[in-house]
């Protein structure tokens, strides 16, 4: 996986090159666990990155959300980068950790009806609609043991044209912690 880092002002900030391992198992619910080696910032900085996400079905259409994300320097040092494929959703453009590590934890549960499957005028098909709650919890500060939170709801679906291939589609609005504002965002092309 390749990703960039931009700053307030859509300059290039630092760059991520991650290559590893993941294991995913699917049945009624899903677990997918990965450990990685990360190339960052000016090519300059290693980090060890571990991943566990899980899906649990509960009641009729209902599902928990839970996952974890961690980032550990190999140097030792602080300014551990936060990226978006971590998974801490904030509007605040600069988190970076004054500890060797940074911590993200996800909490969520959602409503995904199977019966749900809205058409506009057959051109547009949206399939695995679902509506729920999230919480982002991020550890990255060494003398802290209380997180850093944002809070909202998320709206997800795959949207397709004429049936062709979908694209998952999420909208979120919360409270950002960090910024202690409104946060919001839109995101194609994989689940939230």
């Amino acid at each position: 996986r390749w990703e960039h880092q931009w700053d307030s002002s859509f300059t290039l900030d630092s760059m991520l090159v991650h290559t590893g391992l993941a294991l995913d198992w699917t049945s009624e619910g899903r677990i997918h666990v990965e450990g990685a080696w990360q190339l960052a910032g000016d090519w300059d900085r290693q980090f060890l990155h571990t991943n566990v996400i899980g899906m649990i079905p509960f009641a009729d259409d209902f599902r928990w959300h839970m996952g974890y994300t961690g980032r550990y320097s190999l140097d030792g040092a602080g300014n551990v980068p936060l990226y978006s494929s971590d998974g801490f959703r904030s509007a605040k453009d600069t988190l970076v950790s004054t500890a060797p590590f940074l911590v993200v934890g996800n909490l969520g549960v959602d409503w995904k009806p199977a019966w749900f499957k809205p058409t506009a005028g057959e051109l547009l098909i949206f399939n695995e609609s679902s509506i729920g709650l999230f919480g982002d919890f991020l550890w990255n500060e060494s003398n802290s043991f209380l997180p850093q939170v944002s809070i909202g709801t998320i709206l997800s679906t795959k949207v397709s044209l004429l049936g062709l291939n979908s694209l998952p589609t999420s909208l979120y609005v919360g409270y950002d912690g960090p910024s202690k504002g409104i946060l919001w965002g839109i995101v194609f092309g994989r689940r939230l």
